[in-house]
This record gives structure tokens, sequence and C-alpha cells, in this order.
């Protein structure tokens, strides 16, 4: 994201009940670049997994905990994250979800 308060551009990945979602947004217009069937778990994770291909490119896949691992969502994104920003938060619009833990990791080969 490119801001913590009122971001226009990022990736966004969320769960609507039956398929898991990845959006970008972009001037501050959201485009789904992900919506596949996924079963809801109130205690799976959804994890959004960017390797840099080059420049300012990465390769962007969308993933769900099946309960004995993860599985890809939908097929891999080619992105250009030139105006996204550095930040990362978890949110969630319901009340009655909290996100229990946002990492950022670096790659490891």
């Amino acid at each position: 994201m490119d801001s913590a308060v009122a971001p226009t551009y990022g990736l966004l990945a969320y769960h609507d009940g039956t398929n898991a979602h990845l959006d970008t947004l972009a001037a501050g217009t959201q485009t789904s670049v992900i919506n596949a069937a996924a079963t809801y778990g109130a205690a799976k994770q959804l994890r959004i997994l960017a390797v840099l291909s080059s420049g300012t490119t990465y390769s962007v896949g969308l993933y769900y905990d099946t309960g004995s691992g993860l599985a890809q969502i939908g097929t891999t994104q080619t992105i250009d994250a030139a105006a996204y920003g550095t930040k990362v938060c978890g949110m969630s619009t319901y009340s009655g979800n909290s996100v229990g833990l946002v990492q950022v990791r670096p790659s490891t080969g």
C-alpha cells in the first residue's frame, strides 16, 4: 500500500464467504485479478505471495489454508507495483472478525 491512512495503490486479499479474492488498487480504482471458490473457515489463513520478477514487476499468488496446508487460489498474476509503496496492514470490514497476524518475510531462495 502507498498509505496506511488513505491508500490509493496496493493489493487487497479477502474472503467473501464463498470466494477468495485478490484485487489491485490503482489510482483509487479497485480491480479484481483473482476471484475463485475456496471453502471458508474462520481459522484459515489467506496469504499473498509476491516475488520480484524484475524491476518493479512481481509474480503474485493468492494462497488459502486447506486445513492440511496451503493451496493456490486462481493463477499467478504479473503485477507492476511501481506505485504501491511498502506499507503492509491487516484489516476486516466485519466487527466480528479480527486480524491475528500480518507477516512480511524476505524470500529465502
